[in-house]
């Protein structure tokens, strides 16, 4: 027994300016840990915990951190995520510039932290939890959630052009499951490369080769955006082994070279291995 229910739902209107997305995950209680992996989608996410916190686990070091009320930026490589209590998780998925939108003083790039991180956002951790936990169903959790983070984004932080410039990005990579160079993506959105590269690199955090190199790994292991556990787990480590590919096949399908992803693999399987998700 491990994740009960995870469920994805429209961003309420008159939030679609920061928030793609919202989702509520809950588990019962275990009493035996099982885990689940978090595949990069190239968003920032604010996840509130009503439940028992969790851990975060980073595959290549094994460094473990508390998966409790996160303020999460994007990531370049996949986390592990292990749960034992009761999970109750109500998050948004924000558009990719959602944490310079919201004035934070960090992008937390490959990082979570807590939620105290919005309090430069002028919220604050403790009443913006107990106001989420106060709706009446999980339904209206997730749109307090919106709200009161949509509220928050601060006038300017990102101006009119880049907001514009990046969402045609992530239309046009969405659209061609990564499968386009940074070059060419420049071209489809109408500005030249250097310009495109620097409004992702200020607003989200990294330069745009690595932006859609993570849009291209997420296509490729199959992520659906929410943690992969299960026999959906399964599915997309079979997806991780690559077998027959070449390198040049590897790099332009995972953004990481043979050597990189192999060892991205070896450390995600060895972590799910002893998990109840195989």
């Amino acid at each position: 027994m491990a994740i009960t229910s995870y469920v994805r739902l429209p961003a309420p209107r008159g939030t679609e300016h920061l928030v793609e997305h919202t989702w509520v995950l809950r588990a019962e209680a275990t009493g035996t840990p099982w885990r689940a992996l978090l595949v990069p989608n190239g968003r920032p996410s604010v996840v509130v915990c009503l439940g028992e916190p969790g851990e975060r686990i980073e595959p290549r070091d094994h460094r473990r951190t508390p998966n409790g009320g996160t303020v999460a930026g994007v990531r370049r490589l996949p986390v592990v995520l292990e749960q034992s209590g009761e999970a109750w998780y109500v998050g948004a998925r924000l558009r990719a510039y959602g944490l310079a939108a919201l004035g934070l003083d960090a992008l937390f790039v490959d990082d979570a932290a807590p939620l105290d991180a919005l309090a430069t956002a002028g919220l604050d951790p403790v009443a913006f939890t107990e106001a989420i936990r106060s709706g009446a169903d999980d339904e209206e959790r997730a749109e307090q959630l919106a709200r009161s983070l949509a509220d928050a984004v601060a006038d300017g932080e990102v101006p009119g052009d880049r907001v514009a410039m990046i969402d045609r990005a992530v239309a046009v990579l969405a659209a061609r499951r990564g499968l386009v160079t940074a070059t060419d993506l420049a071209r489809a959105v109408g500005v030249p490369a250097p310009i495109l590269d620097t409004a992702v690199d200020e607003h989200v955090g990294v330069g745009l080769d690595d932006f859609t190199a993570m849009t291209r790994f997420h296509h490729f292991v199959g992520g659906h955006g929410g943690p992969e556990q299960g026999e959906a787990a399964v599915r997309v480590l079979a997806r991780y082994r690559l077998t027959g590919r070449t390198p040049r096949e590897t790099l332009r399908f995972t953004g990481l070279t043979p050597t990189r992803y192999a060892e991205v693999r070896d450390a995600v399987t060895a972590l799910l291995a002893p998990s109840p998700v195989v």
